[in-house]
């Protein structure tokens, strides 16, 4: 039951963000006078691939496509929120998403556990409109990854097993917004990233 009810909001908020995005692309103006407050709920198309290490577990090549993650998703959510006065934007744009999948450890007669993660990027930045469709940008990108695994025998496990760690990168880029017509926005955007 529970897996058809996921699907079924999977679709939704498929459906309800291709919706919202169309109808947002017609109604910017990208006026350099305007004050404006622009809502886009988005998805992104992830992947996960490479070691993680869970407590005393041992380490565990993670290579997970993105059907996998759609298949295994309990919640995801990414809304980009702009105020935008004059020829400055204000910019916070929080992603979260929620995995919960079966962990097989590389350990002889170990039934397999329940590893989730979670995961959350909160990006805070600011933005200089100084051409038509140019846009100078900076700020910060915050991640805070948490991964837990359950359902191991105890002993030789001792539950709860979990790591989590958080940081802050600093940016800098450029944005440019290219008018697809009168209803279509496509919006382009490069950074370069400062390592913590």
């Amino acid at each position: 039951m529970k897996e058809h009810k996921l699907r079924a909001l999977r679709a939704i908020l498929i459906l309800l963000t291709v919706g919202l995005l169309s109808s947002n692309a017609s109604a910017q103006s990208f006026d350099k006078d305007a004050n404006e407050i622009i809502l886009t709920p988005y998805l992104w198309g992830v992947a996960i691939n490479g070691t993680s290490t869970v407590g005393a577990l041992p380490p565990l090549d993670v290579d997970v496509g993105f059907s996998d993650i759609l298949e295994n998703l309990n919640f995801a959510m990414s809304l980009h929120t702009e105020f935008k006065r004059g020829p400055w934007v204000f910019v916070i744009d929080p992603t979260y998403i929620s995995i919960e999948m079966e962990a097989a450890l590389p350990i002889p007669d170990v039934p397999p556990g329940t590893m989730e993660v979670d995961i959350w990027i909160v990006e805070l930045w600011a933005g200089y409109q100084f051409h038509d469709n140019w846009e100078v940008i900076g700020g910060a990108r915050y991640q805070d990854q948490a991964i837990s695994v359950s359902g191991l025998p105890d002993p030789p496990f001792t539950p709860p097993i979990g790591v989590s760690d958080n940081w802050t990168d600093w940016f800098a880029g450029f944005r440019f917004n290219n008018d697809l017509g009168d209803k279509w926005l496509m919006v382009w955007r490069g950074d370069v990233v400062g390592c913590r």
